[in-house]
C-alpha cells in the first residue's frame, strides 16, 4: 500500500513539473506566434468553407428546427454550471471555504481566456483571482491540475466507451469504465492526501457524478443539433454522438496552442458525425455547436458580472 502511495505521489510530482513546463512554453514568444498562426489559419479555413458552401449552409441553417437549438443552448449552459460547481467542490476539498457564487463568478469571468492564443490564460486568471481571496498559490495550482486530470480522464473514458458501444460488448464497456473511474477516485484521494487535505469517498463519488453529468449533457446538446437538422431520433445515434462529442472536446482541449480548441474540435466532430450524415450537414452542426457554446459562456459571464462580490 505504501509503495502504491509513493508511486502515485511520484506521478503527481512529475505531472506538476510537466504542467509548469507547458505553462512556461505556452507563455513563450514562439508559442504565442504559433498560437496566432494556428488561430488565423483555422479562421481562414472556416471562413473559406462557409464561403464555398454558402448556399448550402444557408439552406441547412434556415431549415434547422430552432426549438432543438434552444434545447441545446439550455443543455450546454447547464454543462458550464456543472463544471463551475465541480470546481467549487475541488476547492472545498483543498480546504478553500468560499461561497459557491464567488467561485462560479471567477470561473465564468475568466473563461474568455481560453479563446486567447496560448489557450491557458483562463488558468492564470483563476489563480490571480483566488490569490485575492487569500488562497495560497500551491493550493490553487493543485486544484487546477486536479480539475484538468478529472475533466480529461472522465471525458476520455465516457467518450471511448460511447463511441465503441456499437462495436463492443456493453458489459465489457461498463466493466472497463467502472474500473477506470474507480482508478480515478484512487488517484484523486492520493492527490488530496498529498496536500494534507481530506475529501470523503462520498464527495469524490459526487464529484465523479458531476463530471459524468457534464459529459452526458454536453453530448446530448450536440445530438439536439443533429435532430434540429432534420435527422430522426435514433437511440444508437444518440449514444454515438455523445461519444464523438466527448472525444472531439478532449482532443481540442489538450491542444493548448489553439485557443479554445477552435477548428480542431469542429473538424474532428464533423469528421466523426459524417458517418451518420452528409459532411456539409455535419460541418454545419459542428460550427453551430461552437456558436451555441460561446453564446452560453457569454450569457453566463454577463449574468455573473452583475453579481456583486
Amino acid at each position: 500500500m505504501k509503495q502504491s502511495s509513493h508511486i502515485l505521489t511520484f506521478a503527481v510530482k512529475r505531472a506538476r513539473i510537466i504542467l509548469a513546463y507547458i505553462r512556461k512554453l505556452a507563455g513563450s514568444k514562439a508559442a504565442k506566434q504559433i498560437g496566432y498562426l494556428v488561430f488565423t489559419i483555422t479562421l481562414i479555413l472556416i471562413l473559406w468553407l462557409v464561403i464555398q458552401n454558402y448556399r448550402q449552409f444557408k439552406l441547412l441553417v434556415t431549415g434547422f428546427d430552432f426549438r432543438w437549438v434552444l434545447l441545446s443552448f439550455v443543455f450546454i449552459s447547464f454543462c458550464f454550471v456543472t463544471l463551475a460547481t465541480s470546481w467549487h467542490q475541488i476547492l472545498q476539498g483543498y480546504g478553500v471555504n468560499c461561497a459557491r457564487y464567488r467561485i462560479m463568478r471567477i470561473y465564468f469571468l475568466t473563461g474568455i481566456g481560453r479563446y486567447l492564443p496560448g489557450g491557458v490564460w483562463h488558468f492564470g486568471g483563476r489563480v490571480v483571482w483566488l490569490e485575492q481571496l487569500t488562497v495560497p498559490l500551491k493550493i490553487s495550482t493543485e486544484a487546477l491540475l486536479t480539475e484538468q486530470i478529472s475533466v480529461l480522464w472522465v471525458g476520455l473514458v465516457l467518450g471511448a466507451g460511447f463511441a465503441l458501444a456499437k462495436f463492443a460488448s456493453t458489459v465489457l464497456l461498463f466493466l472497463a469504465g467502472g474500473i477506470l473511474l474507480s482508478l480515478w477516485i484512487a488517484v484523486m484521494r492520493a492527490r488530496f492526501q498529498a496536500c494534507n487535505a481530506r475529501l470523503p469517498a462520498r464527495r469524490l463519488v459526487y464529484l465523479a457524478g458531476l463530471y459524468i453529468v457534464f459529459w452526458l449533457a454536453y453530448g446530448s446538446s450536440i445530438y439536439w443539433l443533429v435532430l434540429a437538422s432534420g435527422q430522426l431520433f435514433n437511440p444508437a445515434n444518440l449514444i454515438q454522438t455523445i461519444g464523438y462529442a466527448c472525444l472531439s472536446w478532449v482532443v481540442g482541449y489538450v491542444i493548448i496552442f489553439v485557443p479554445g480548441g477552435v477548428g480542431i474540435r469542429e473538424g474532428m466532430l464533423a469528421g466523426l458525425l459524417s458517418g451518420m450524415m452528409p459532411l456539409p450537414v455535419a460541418g454545419t452542426i459542428a460550427l453551430l455547436a461552437r456558436g451555441v457554446s460561446m453564446s452560453a459562456e457569454a450569457l453566463l459571464a454577463l449574468i455573473f458580472v452583475k453579481i456583486r462580490q
